[in-house]
């Protein structure tokens, strides 16, 4: 009796959300039909497609890699859709996870210099909507549905209308849009969960690019359940050994899972020389070419408001008490307007005229190129930082183990105590020579290479993919 009234109430509880997130759909739609009319509607696109990619908007940021001047790109997948699109024909598929309406000024700024790319929200209707809401309905009332229970079992979302949501959203995506592949970044992402799960029922092959940095316990990689294998891509292109090692070691992905390329967006790092100033940085904030410049790569979104006050602090104490040294901060893409407010309030706090907060799109490779020190907790900047050959500190103020081996594997140094901080700094702008030699056995292990050869390699097993399932279907 006790059991049937508790399911009772669980279940009215997520008929309750499910009218919220209903609400919450039908606005969305809402703002964007009246907001964004001048974007291309996918329906042009369709029967043209071989290769549909599925990116994210926060990764469209100013970049300086492919042309003499800053330009628009998108930093993750820009490299793979610029090589593919010479030899198929392609569609990017746009989604802004971190907003819950779409950011209006990059929306347009992306959609006028990206003739190939299409919103999610143009797939949205009211059909949709509320054939979602009904099928989340009769799950609630223990209906089953053969053609997403599997689905349903897997992510233990039976009776949630957003799955269902989801799931009929991927379906009009690919019938739309009829592609021969589909290329992701950031796999394990909510929506591409869904998209990987569906776009496999239809027998289309799936390749993820490895996005960021996989460590041992990252929720997204990292699975022990066998039957996730239908939520995860047929192939995923990694970094280097050490990636591959790690997913088909202690996860469940298998040797014909994953394929080591190297990544595509350091494809331009062999040449950075050629692309980058460090005078032309220096002189964009006016810092004198007398000092030395130290790069934060700041991760306040994902740390404790604990942790985000200590790293402020310590860091600018440090500033405080340096001489003839300019902090440059820069910001993950996605930390927000309040993360944003938090570090204004510690510059003004310490008064300092040593320290400045770079725009949230500059493009991070030319601030590590013009560095001759990084700072960051755990961020895939410090890989970046390596490839550079810059030596980087870890600071983790923490009692936690660091997430990445950085400092484990001699490449970065290790900060567990604030007051070690400014002695840390002055160490490595004298002498990196410690870390400097631990480099090239790094970046072959977990960058392959950097031969600007990356996006080729992607491209041969996007090539061998495509032509398997023409053979096959």
């Amino acid at each position: 009796m006790v059991s049937a009234v508790y399911a009772v109430k669980i279940r009215l509880k997520q008929f309750l959300k499910n009218n919220l997130y209903l609400s919450y759909i039908l606005l969305k739609m809402l703002y964007f039909r009246l907001r964004f009319h001048r974007i291309q509607s996918p329906r042009s696109i369709g029967d043209k497609t071989d290769i549909l990619f599925s990116t994210y908007l926060m990764n469209w940021r100013r970049v300086n890699a492919y042309a003499s001047s800053p330009q628009l790109d998108d930093v993750m997948l820009g490299d793979v859709m610029e090589s593919t699109s010479q030899y198929f024909r392609i569609a990017s598929l746009d989604e802004d996870p971190h907003h819950r309406f779409r950011n209006y000024e990059k929306s347009l700024q992306k959609f006028s210099r990206c003739d190939s790319c299409f919103a999610i929200e143009d797939f949205i209707n009211i059909k949709l909507i509320l054939r979602a809401y009904i099928l989340s309905f009769w799950s609630l009332l223990g209906r089953c549905f053969e053609h997403y229970e599997e689905f349903l079992n897997i992510t233990d979302q039976h009776g949630k209308m957003n799955a269902f949501f989801q799931l009929l959203l991927a379906e009009k995506i690919l019938s739309g849009v009829r592609p021969n592949l589909v290329f992701l970044s950031c796999e394990y992402g909510v929506f591409h969960r869904t998209l990987t799960y569906v776009t496999k029922k239809n027998c289309i092959p799936v390749v993820a690019l490895q996005h960021g940095v996989i460590t041992p316990a990252h929720p997204g990689y990292i699975l022990k359940d066998r039957r996730f294998a239908a939520l995860l891509p047929d192939l995923t292109c990694v970094y280097g050994r050490h990636y591959r090692d790690i997913l088909v070691k202690q996860s469940i992905y298998t040797d014909e899972m994953v394929a080591v390329t190297g990544s595509p967006r350091y494809d331009f790092l062999h040449s950075a020389v050629e692309r980058y100033s460090r005078e032309d940085v220096l002189k964009r904030f006016e810092i004198p070419e007398s000092n030395k410049l130290i790069l934060w790569t700041t991760q306040t979104h994902g740390l404790s408001m604990v942790e985000n006050k200590a790293n402020l602090s310590c860091i600018f104490r440090a500033m405080s008490e340096l001489n003839r040294i300019t902090l440059v901060i820069k910001q993950h893409p996605g930390e927000t307007k309040k993360d944003t407010m938090l570090i204004k309030e510690y510059i003004q706090r310490y008064h300092l005229d040593n320290v400045v907060l770079a725009a949230k799109d500059s493009d991070t490779y030319e601030l590590i190129f013009a560095c001759d020190l990084m700072i960051t907790r755990h961020s895939t900047t410090a890989l970046e930082a390596i490839a550079l050959d810059k030596p980087v500190i870890v600071l983790n103020l923490t009692k936690e183990p660091d997430p990445v081996d950085y400092a484990d594997e001699g490449v970065a140094l290790g900060v567990r105590r604030a007051q070690d901080l400014k002695s840390a700094i002055e160490k490595l702008l004298k002498d990196d020579s410690d870390l400097a030699n631990n480099r090239a056995k790094y970046i072959e292990m977990y960058l392959y290479r950097i031969d600007g050869d990356s996006t080729k390699r992607v491209l041969k097993h996007i090539r061998r993919m495509i032509e398997k399932k023409k053979k096959d279907y």
